[in-house]
């Protein structure tokens, strides 16, 4: 995503504004989920490139201005995803995986090999038990930001859904 995808995507904004990590992802993607290693980068980041943050106490939560969270978001869009060392799927879970993508219709918005694209979120590499929660929380629609995959997930067969998370989890 580019800094100017990114800053249309936040264009309600005050310039001034100040955005936690948490609510920056939230409006990209409905749900932000940080690792300490991912909050780690971010906060490394922040200090070597002088980016005006603070974090709230007791949380740990960084907090940055607009201009410096877009300056972070285009900084890390160029770096390769990371890989997280999951397995792959055995062959029958990797069959029973795409089966279920088929009828759901997965690549029709993340794309050939589910990287993602944009405001579409990458699935491939991603972590399993994250991709379980997320396919979960559509389908008990706990996640509202986007009732056309909750209506995906209900249709798919809860066992679908855990071979087809185990799968994406080892691309």
């Amino acid at each position: 995503m580019t800094r100017e995808e990114l800053a249309s995507k936040l264009d309600h904004l005050d310039p001034g504004a100040t955005l936690t990590v948490e609510a920056i992802l939230a409006a990209l993607f409905g749900d932000g989920r940080l690792s300490k290693e991912a909050l780690a980068m971010i906060e490394a980041f922040a200090l070597d490139h002088r980016c005006t943050f603070s974090v709230e106490h007791g949380r740990g939560t960084p907090t940055f201005e607009k201009d410096d969270m877009l300056a972070i978001a285009e900084y890390f869009s160029h770096k390769p995803w990371p890989d997280l060392g999951q397995p792959r799927s055995p062959k029958d879970i990797a069959e029973r995986a795409l089966t279920a993508e088929h009828s759901v219709g997965c690549t029709g918005c993340h794309l050939d090999r589910f990287q993602g694209d944009g405001t579409v979120p990458r699935l491939a590499g991603q972590g399993r038990d994250y991709l379980a929660q997320t396919m979960i929380d559509f389908r008990t629609r706990a996640r509202g930001n986007n009732p056309g995959m909750s209506d995906l997930m209900i249709a798919a067969p809860e066992d679908d859904l855990a071979a087809l998370a185990q799968y994406l989890a080892g691309l």
